[in-house]
């Protein structure tokens, strides 16, 4: 071509690049190819790693119309900004460099009848290409198809997207001032509104001039700088639509914020997006519009479901949850760095439900997800769902929020019941039926300890975050959360919650029900990390006692809560094998020496003279006697209160180390260890083989009496 055509430039046509090397050559050849040779055809690379540059220069060394500009990563945006700073033709036009141009005379044809007709904005029809193959779009929705070029008003289309199908007076845009503004994403719509507000119509040409590739992009991810810019253009496209007295861009800018941009902007709900959010609100408020951004309506429960390889149960939890009657919650689900299908199931119920948010972390056990979904909470209360178990009823979010609110709950324990995967589990785990029921409901109270006292001496205190509903502010105010790295976590956050709560509330229903199967937290052997985790509980349940005061009519409650804990490390240890008790010796944590004296000293009526001391003290608070009592049999464990029994004891070893009715079930070969006097009760047929088999002279064997 002679290069004297460069002093009369047409259109400068400009076109961003990242990454594109797999379609670019389509885009150039497009370009090329057209009837309008009056061109500069700019690229500005947006930091590309792989071969696009390369290619734009190949394709350079040929068509001296063709500029490479090169910058660091800013985004579409800046790429487009830093084109038009060093164009120089009457006209711009904008082209994705993986899209590509259809009709060969487009660029000609909307050159020559925009100069005709003195336009600043000149736009053409739109196709789409996809693997089934080329599409018309008839993204101005006009209702006649006309073949010859006329002038439409903007207030007739109100399409804010598909700038490229466009193309602009150079001058027009210096004039004004007109750029695309700095975001990463989202800032399309607001450079083609800019110029649509102060030229209010445009020239329709009646030829296709932009293709869209569709198809080929993998699904988009997006940053929370992302979605505010994002944000930040939906809101300057609301403000010029107010301006201009575009009603349908109005709405359409709340459909899009309540429907297509919904998922994106609840998974990256930070404090930064709700500012935006907010602004957008304010905006719509000031206008009229009220109460109109769905995300923003407030939430009164959060459901956290920490999810970690549970896809043979996750969808029967979420289905358990997404189908309350209620529409005022939000179901976090924290995926723990699953391995399993459970990330599926998670993306396909956060797509098809608003209420559902997924946020993915690695791997850090319970405690780690919980805490990350009570980060991520703006429930006015909050709740706690293991992901292999489920809610009972379809109207429980709606009983827990009309009774905290109703009676100005910080707490609300509710009733919780097992089931069973299986006829073997439930019998060797059946006894926790007895453990779980609650057979009255224990009313309110004005402070946590005095419902724990209640419940722990009526043989109903079960430490299950899972049946709790709690008011956030209370947590965000005391600090607490789940320890991290343990196992029992729910025993001392538990204990630290209703030390620190006041008005509380214990009600019988059933809501929660906890799933029995194999291979779970429930079913696994007793291991050192078990008895780590619950020495853990004492030391920290100790430490916090410290740096607070406590009532003096908790005092009785705190002691016995304590007692349970160091009864705990007792029935844990003795549960352990020999290669889980060697693990002792070669760990290396905080306490360590601490602990092995207190196992050194175990006994079973006692581990060291200050327990000692507190079990005496607890048997007077119950009014019980100083003889200790043995009940033999699980399935006994119902009478454990009517004689008073401090140990069940049992030949079920998939049992020992559990509570059932508040009392520890451990190993028969305790007896023969007890150095006190103590009294066992047993069914009338198994007197005279216990009294052989363990009788050191200090046992009496009575017979138990249903």
């Amino acid at each position: 071509m002679d290069k004297g055509i460069n002093d009369n430039i047409k259109v400068s046509v400009i076109v961003p690049v990242y990454n594109t090397g797999r379609f670019i050559e389509d885009c150039i050849k497009s370009i090329q190819k057209q009837s309008l040779q009056e061109i500069e055809i700019i690229f500005v690379d947006d930091g590309s790693v792989d071969n696009s540059c390369e290619i734009i220069e190949g394709y350079a060394e040929k068509d001296y119309r063709i500029t490479l500009l090169r910058q660091n990563h800013q985004g579409a945006g800046a790429a487009r900004n830093l084109g038009l700073e060093n164009a120089v033709g009457e006209y711009i036009s904008f082209l994705d460099s993986d899209d590509f141009w259809y009709d060969t005379n487009a660029l000609e044809y909307m050159y020559t009848n925009g100069k005709k007709e003195n336009a600043a904005i000149c736009a053409s029809y739109r196709m789409n290409f996809t693997a089934d193959g080329y599409k018309e779009i008839n993204y101005l929705n006009l209702k006649d198809h006309p073949s010859e070029p006329r002038w439409v008003d903007f207030v007739e289309v109100q399409n804010d997207w598909f700038f490229q199908s466009y193309i602009y007076l150079r001058s027009a845009l210096v004039r004004y001032g007109i750029k695309f503004p700095p975001y990463l994403r989202g800032q399309d719509p607001p450079f083609l509104l800019s110029m649509m507000k102060l030229e209010k119509k445009f020239l329709l040409c009646p030829i296709r001039l932009h293709c869209y590739r569709w198809g080929h992009q993998i699904k988009r991810t997006y940053s929370e700088i992302q979605v505010v810019d994002i944000l930040k253009g939906q809101h300057d496209i609301l403000q010029m639509s107010l301006e201009c007295n575009w009603q349908i861009l109005v709405e359409t800018v709340i459909k899009r914020l309540n429907a297509n941009y919904y998922n994106m902007i609840k998974k990256y709900l930070s404090n930064a997006v709700l500012e935006q959010l907010k602004l957008i609100d304010k905006t719509l408020y000031a206008a009229g519009y009220h109460n109109k951004l769905d995300i923003l309506n407030e939430v009164k429960l959060s459901i956290i479901v920490p999810v970690y390889n549970v896809e043979l149960y996750l969808k029967e939890c979420l289905e358990s949850l997404v189908s309350q009657d209620v529409k005022d919650i939000e179901i976090i689900c924290v995926d723990d760095g699953s391995t399993d299908g459970s990330n599926k199931i998670l993306e396909e119920y956060e797509e098809k439900y608003h209420s559902v948010r997924v946020f993915h972390k690695e791997n850090g056990g319970l405690s780690s997800a919980r805490n990350f979904g009570l980060n991520k909470a703006r429930g006015k209360y909050v709740v706690f769902v293991d992901s292999d178990d489920l809610w009972k009823t379809k109207d429980a979010a709606s009983y827990i929020i009309n009774l905290m609110e109703k009676e100005g709950l910080d707490m609300l324990i509710y009733g919780i019941e097992p089931f069973f995967e299986s006829e073997e589990l439930e019998n060797v785990y059946g006894g926790s039926k007895g453990y779980y029921s609650c057979k009255k409901s224990y009313g309110q109270y004005e402070h946590g300890f005095e419902l724990m006292q209640r419940m722990y001496v009526g043989g109903d205190y079960v430490p299950s975050a899972c049946i709790k509903a709690i008011k956030r502010e209370i947590l965000d105010s005391t600090g607490i959360k789940f320890y991290d790295g343990i196992v029992h976590e729910d025993e001392l956050f538990n204990f630290l919650l209703m030390m620190s709560i006041c008005r509380c509330r214990h009600e019988s229903r059933i809501i929660y029900r906890r799933r029995y199967r194999q291979d779970s937290i429930m079913t696994s052997k007793i291991s050192f990390a078990n008895l780590i985790g619950i020495y853990t509980v004492w030391i920290e349940s100790i430490k916090w006692m410290e740096l607070h005061e406590i009532p003096k009519e908790a005092e009785k409650i705190v002691k016995a809560m304590l007692l349970r804990f160091e009864k705990h490390i007792m029935l844990k240890y003795r549960k352990l094998d020999q290669q889980e008790r060697r693990k002792i010796d070669s760990c290396n944590f905080s306490g360590r020496y601490l602990l092995q004296q207190i196992l050194d000293k175990i006994k079973m009526s006692s581990i060291n003279k200050e327990l000692q001391d507190n079990c005496i003290k607890m048997k007077m608070y119950l009014k019980d006697e100083k003889i200790s009592k043995f009940i033999y049999g699980v399935k006994y464990a119902a009478l454990a209160r009517k004689y008073r029994a401090e140990m069940i004891v049992d030949d079920n070893n998939h049992l020992w180390g559990e509570m059932l009715m508040q009392v520890p079930v451990c190993s028969p070969e305790i007896l023969s260890e007890f150095e006190d006097r103590a009294i066992v009760y047993s069914p009338k047929q198994r007197l005279d083989e216990l009294e052989k088999r363990y009788n050191n002279g200090k046992l009496i064997f009575l017979p138990l009496e249903d």
